[in-house]
């Protein structure tokens, strides 16, 4: 029961998602995703392991996803708070190597991230339609089966 409703809660919330979602929804879903490798693993020794790979390579991708887009998040973040330390100390110390073009480079960065997160978002449908699919639940449905002996 706690895999169905795990996988189902993660179909759920997943196709509540838009365009204008809020990326920390998107974390919480790949949380959501953890949490359901996690269950499917941990009972993967009392199914054929067959069975279990097939569904799991569907959760990976999907996972796969998430946690670039999150990658990216951080990284994005990150970076800032860099850059926010090199402008309110600017090179007031013989030790701090920075100069004009470390700030071009960080905001260089920065709109590679922010090119890289729409891309993610904008691919997360297609991403998780193939999760989101019938094949998927008819794979589910089988562990679950194998499950129940």
């Amino acid at each position: 029961r706690r895999v169905r409703r795990a996988h189902d809660r993660l179909v759920r919330d997943g196709r509540s998602v838009q365009d204008d979602t809020p990326l920390d929804h998107l974390h919480e879903l790949r949380k959501d995703a953890k949490r359901l490798r996690y269950l499917v693993d941990a009972f993967g020794s009392l199914v054929p392991a067959a069975d279990r790979r097939r569904y799991v390579r569907r959760l990976e991708a999907l996972q796969d996803h998430l946690g670039a887009l999150q990658d990216a998040q951080v990284h994005h973040r990150e970076l800032l708070a860099v850059r926010g330390l090199l402008v309110a100390h600017p090179r007031d110390t013989p030790d701090t190597p920075h100069s004009p073009d470390t700030l071009e480079a960080l905001d260089t960065l920065v709109a590679e991230l922010d090119a890289r997160t729409d891309q993610l978002r904008a691919g997360f449908g297609e991403v998780f339609a193939r999760f989101d699919h019938p094949r998927t639940r008819r794979t589910l449905d089988a562990l679950l089966d194998d499950l129940r002996g």
